[in-house]
């Protein structure tokens, strides 16, 4: 194959890279391209797939890999960060540089049409000693556009990561109080693991 269609090739690629979704979800037409990456400790396809969520509403938003900090969405994770969890700490724009160039992290939003980040969830991928174990962090939607697909769209798209990257389990972790989050989860799948949860706090925010 030509050094000249090798780029065309991956010209297209890269122009696939946001497709528009409304929400929220009517009927789902998956789109697939492949492209080959190193992550930690091991090779993996990546297959990035964008879901189109069609219905006769006029919002829309695009599902991406967040991957360069700027001052508009650090302003926009902060915003669902205190709604996920009042008191949480808020970013500066050279942390959450930090959280998205860090190999193993994959951080994916959910970007209105107007501009706003809308929803967030991060998949930070571990290799132990037996296993590739992704755990899921900071899955949130904001307060205006929830129950409208937005949440199942990013699991959806962190699940087709994980099966890409042969993950062997997902885990994570949700508070008895957040009633709603719980039964999302149970109805995407995961089940309660008992065991006995520790935390060392070493530095203080």
């Amino acid at each position: 194959m030509s050094g000249l269609l090798i780029k065309g090739i991956v010209t297209l690629f890269l122009s696939t890279d946001l497709i528009r979704v409304p929400f929220p979800a009517a009927r789902i037409i998956p789109i697939t391209i492949r492209l080959s990456v190193i992550i930690t400790h091991f090779e993996a396809l990546y297959t990035c797939s964008y879901y189109k969520y069609t219905n006769n509403m006029n919002v829309n938003y695009t599902i991406q890999r967040l991957q360069k900090a700027s001052n508009q969405n650090v302003d926009d994770i902060n915003n669902l960060s205190q709604q996920l969890l009042p008191g949480n700490p808020r970013l500066e724009i050279q942390d959450l540089e930090k959280v998205v160039s860090y190999p193993s992290n994959y951080l994916f939003v959910a970007v209105n049409e107007k501009g706003p980040i809308i929803g967030m969830i991060l998949l930070v991928v571990l290799l132990t000693l037996e296993q590739r174990i992704g755990f899921v962090e900071n899955l949130v939607v904001d307060e205006s556009v929830r129950k409208k697909g937005v949440a199942s769209a990013l699991m959806d798209k962190v699940h087709e990561l994980a099966k890409t990257l042969q993950l062997h389990t997902l885990h994570l972790t949700s508070r008895p109080s957040r009633i709603a989050a719980n039964e999302f989860y149970k109805k995407r799948g995961f089940k309660i693991h008992e065991t006995n949860y520790y935390k060392l706090e070493l530095l203080s925010y």
